[in-house]
């Protein structure tokens, strides 16, 4: 059976929502986000009625456009529902009530016709009068002979000159020039007895909950909408931009140890420090240049040279050397040892690549939905073992909160975090140009960009630098207390240690840097830890307040 999924708040309280809906899957207002992580399929159906918008960004167009794209019939009504059905009806979004239809039809213009405030902590009972109910119980109270057209006009004016979260029927009569306090209090009196008639906003949630759940709304209706570039194949889709695909990766999350990690913060951690990230950055552009799928991340380099020899004969073909391009980008993009060491069919090739623009959020085919889930696997080998990895990272972080509110990761110094992840890439941290080229094979902009990332994660790295400092002081005491005094023998073993520190500096992590904290976190799960690092970012919830 398919799933009903409805968002709801002020306009209409859960139970009566539920007494007409019974199998209603009941959610909070909606907000930027909560579409792209609705498990919805194809055949489900969501109705939008109130969603967040002043303390939270607000549910984006191109989400809806997302749902509808997988085959979703999207329904709005009564609040931001109706907002965004009256902005999407012709791309294939249902808008139900007169509210919609009043904006649909120009009748009304002003988002904060529906706008309230609201109590927050999970209740979203209203604490004013929405504008669009205090015009339409002034019309019906007009209608009905309790007070004048006049009146009635005059006091929605007075409501509309109110900031919405001050808006009640009381205040907008008191602040009504000239009324008749008879009037008034008739007025209130009759709003008083009708509210159930006169809550405009509570009439078009239950209508649309009627139809949702009837023979014609839950009918089978045609996968996708009626816009054509939204359904047939071959169609630009030009709606499916890079920040649609960038929000898909932050809020596509999936549950580890009790936190949500997106799979943004998957890709973050493997680019950051996951040693053969690189070649697979290599790999999944060159394949995305050659207009060959990207291959999951345990194929290795299945179809790699494929890749090299179609984008060499268009590079050919457009007369792109490294001669014919921009001796700056030659320079600073390539080493000197790349230059000297390199085929020139190679060295072109690592230069394209760096100077190819992509990123994670941009590299999906612009035309394939399910691109991004490709993406994903792409460059990140164990993506269970990664979301536990994060969730450990994400944890050190809330506990260094903790323990002293004013330590946040927001407050660590940008020289800091360049020091410990140029030790984590084993990159000279003054060597601008070897920053670059190894931020660039990691699909990050620039070094300064990968640093921002890393921030979310420099207090697990510090804390497992600190215990593998401690670690290898134990040891050297243990050494010493082993009154090793043969000079062979003391050689011998601090060759051995040259040697491990050799291997760590060759692994990326840096000489005399400690294992990746969340790595240890992760090997203890059996997780192979040469895998293991940093993540990106998750923006905390936002809750309470005000809403549509």
């Amino acid at each position: 059976m398919s799933a009903l999924h409805v968002f709801l708040g002020p306009s209409l309280p859960a139970a009566d929502a539920l007494a007409v809906a019974p199998r209603a899957l009941l959610l909070p207002p909606v907000r930027h986000g909560d579409l792209l992580r609705l498990p919805a399929r194809a055949g489900d159906t969501v109705l939008v009625v109130d969603g967040l918008f002043h303390q939270s960004l607000p549910v984006r167009h191109k989400e809806v456009l997302h749902l509808l794209d997988r085959g979703v019939r999207v329904f709005g009504s009564s609040s931001m529902g109706a907002l965004r059905a009256a902005e999407l009806h012709p791309f294939g979004m249902t808008g139900l009530g007169r509210i919609f239809a009043m904006y649909r039809d120009g009748v009304l213009t002003a988002d904060d016709e529906v706008a309230v405030a609201h109590a927050g902590d999970g209740d979203f009972r209203a604490v004013g009068d929405p504008l669009v109910n205090i015009r339409h119980g002034a019309r019906q109270a007009a209608r009905a002979g309790v007070v004048t057209h006049d009146e009635a006009a005059r006091v929605v004016e007075s409501a509309r000159a109110l900031p919405f979260p001050s808006r009640s029927w009381r205040l907008a009569v008191r602040r009504t020039g000239g009324l008749d306090p008879a009037a008034g209090e008739r007025l209130l009196a009759w709003i008083a007895a009708h509210r159930v008639e006169t809550d405009l906003k509570r009439l078009d949630a239950l209508e649309a909950l009627a139809f949702v759940t009837s023979p014609e709304g839950t009918a089978d209706a045609p996968a996708g909408p009626p816009w054509p570039p939204l359904r047939e194949a071959g169609s630009p889709q030009l709606w499916r931009t890079d920040r649609l695909r960038g929000w898909t990766l932050r809020h596509d999350v999936r549950e580890a140890d009790g936190r949500d990690v997106p799979a943004g913060a998957e890709i973050h951690y493997a680019q950051l420090t996951d040693p053969a990230l690189p070649a697979r950055w290599y790999a999944a552009c060159l394949r995305r240049m050659a207009d060959l799928p990207v291959v999951p991340a345990a194929a290795g380099a299945r179809g790699l040279a494929e890749a090299e020899a179609k984008v060499l004969a268009e590079a050919a073909e457009r007369g792109l050397t490294l001669a014919t391009l921009r001796p700056d980008h030659v320079g600073t993009l390539l080493s000197d040892a790349e230059r000297s060491g390199l085929s020139r069919d190679a060295a072109l090739l690592r230069l394209l690549v760096r100077l190819s623009g992509m990123s994670p959020g941009v590299l999906p085919g612009a035309d394939d939905p399910g691109a991004t889930d490709r993406w994903v696997a792409a460059l990140v080998a164990d993506r269970a073992a990664t979301r536990a990895a994060v969730a450990a990272a994400f944890a050190a972080n809330a506990a260094m909160t903790a323990a002293d509110p004013r330590r946040r990761v927001h407050t660590i110094r940008p020289d800091v975090l360049r020091r410990d992840l140029g030790a984590l890439w084993g990159t000279d941290e003054h060597a601008p140009g070897d920053l670059l080229r190894a931020a660039r094979d990691r699909g990050f902009a620039t070094f300064t960009a990968a640093t921002e990332v890393f921030r979310y994660f420099a207090v697990a790295c510090r804390e497992s630098a600190d215990r593998a400092n401690a670690g290898r002081d134990r040891a050297d005491r243990g050494t010493a207390d082993r009154g090793i005094g043969d000079r062979e023998s003391a050689d011998r073993e601090s060759a051995d240690r040259d040697r491990a520190d050799r291997g760590t500096a060759d692994r990326g992590i840096g000489d005399r840097a400690a294992p990746h904290p969340v790595a240890e976190a992760t090997a203890a799960a059996g997780a192979p830890a040469s895998r293991l690092a940093a993540a990106g970012p998750v923006p905390e919830p936002v809750t309470g307040g005000r809403g549509q």
